[in-house]
């Protein structure tokens, strides 16, 4: 047993540009930007993530206070598959890709970058 959470697979839950993806109870949620060559989906705080329904526009973001909070408006990345989401309801957790942390983004004019 490695330790590591079991990956679902991309192709199987419907991983594409667009897609609204949220763990579990009041954790982050997420737009993905771009799906890169993803083959399996995100984990925060080692639970997949799972496609989901659009947020409505009027529900008020979570609170986002503290460490090991992801913030609305936050861009992440997998470098190595080009995976790229952007958080867009805030709440706690670590993102991952295939046990490997995502990093932060900035967003420039003409594209993405590491800050």
């Amino acid at each position: 047993m490695t330790g590591r959470p079991a990956e679902v697979p991309a192709a199987a839950t419907g991983l594409s540009s667009g897609a609204v993806l949220a763990g579990a109870g009041d954790g982050p949620v997420f737009l993905v930007v771009d799906p890169g060559t993803a083959t399996a989906m995100p984990s925060c705080s080692g639970v997949p993530l799972h496609p989901s329904r659009p947020l409505p526009c009027s529900l008020p973001d979570a609170p986002s206070t503290g460490r090991g909070m992801v913030r609305a408006g936050s861009r992440l990345a997998d470098p190595p598959t080009g995976l790229r989401l952007l958080c867009i309801r805030s709440g706690p957790g670590a993102l991952t890709y295939t046990g490997r942390p995502m990093v932060r983004e900035s967003a420039v004019p003409g594209g993405w970058r590491r800050p």
